[in-house]
């Protein structure tokens, strides 16, 4: 209990407990190099008796966090409620360098200018909280992310938590125009499509438009995509960041499950 009110995080894979301190690394780099996220290269004291780890995916670091007993990993962002302090962020910093994760008042502000894009958006109308994924479907990096959002979603909506959030992913790049000259209803049943390929409508002088104002929009937010954004005010979280992972996407989605008790309406 006292682990869930000071932090809060995705678990993403259940690791055997083993007899010796250095076992659960090895047990870890051999389900990392099975999901293909990475390996180890650092470890550190971790808080709440956690043990911090550096990874490295293709020369992009990131950090995860093993608990006391070496069963589980976590990943994502990991906040001290008591005080609101990203120590994610802050170990990031001290142990990998910057990780570009933005949170606050400075990802809030990136959440209300992703207002004005245009995309396809899953979940109830006027919803106070959003998840929001901007990316490229015709580059490898920006399909993936796509497909793991269409997946996560999908599994917010079947643990009934989709009530108190929105998702809303914004398609960039050659196939945008046409994706965006359709209704938002209509966007959503493209998006199997859009994930493979397939051709998109003709674009219309509205849907060029809308394209057109999401480059124009994306010109003054300080991420490049892809990027995340988990914007919950309603539970006080507030962050953004650039993502080159599915770790990221996971974590995202992840924290907005385990804070949906904090959220009205997201009681079970």
């Amino acid at each position: 209990m006292r682990l869930r009110k000071a932090l809060f995080a995705s678990v993403l894979a259940l690791l055997p407990t083993m007899a010796e301190a250095t076992a659960p690394l090895g047990m870890l780099d051999r389900a990392m190099a099975q999901g293909n996220v990475g390996r180890v290269i650092k470890t550190f004291p971790g808080p709440g008796g956690l043990t911090g780890v550096v990874i490295d995916r293709d020369g992009d670091k990131a950090i995860i966090y093993l608990t006391p007993d070496g069963r589980y990993m976590i990943s994502g962002i990991v906040a001290d409620l008591s005080n609101g302090k990203n120590i994610t962020s802050i170990d990031g910093e001290k142990y990998v360098g910057n990780l570009g994760i933005v949170h606050g008042a400075r990802a809030a502000q990136i959440a209300f200018q992703c207002a004005n894009l245009s995309g396809v958006t899953v979940g109830p109308k006027g919803a106070k909280n959003e998840i929001i994924g901007v990316f490229d479907p015709t580059t490898p990096q920006g399909k993936k992310i796509m497909a793991a959002m269409m997946g996560e979603t999908g599994n917010l909506a079947h643990q009934g938590k989709l009530n108190i959030l929105d998702i809303k992913m914004v398609v960039l790049g050659t196939n945008a125009p046409g994706f965006l000259s359709v209704p938002n209803q209509d966007r959503a049943r493209l998006m199997p499509a859009l994930l493979k390929g397939l051709p998109m409508p003709a674009p219309s002088p509205i849907g060029q438009g809308l394209a057109n104002r999401n480059e124009t929009v994306l010109k003054g937010i300080p991420l490049k995509p892809p990027f995340l954004v988990l914007y919950l005010p309603q539970a006080h979280v507030e962050a953004a960041m650039s993502t080159d992972n599915l770790l990221q996407v996971q974590s995202m989605f992840g924290a907005a499950s385990m804070m949906a008790p904090n959220i009205p309406g997201g009681q079970p």
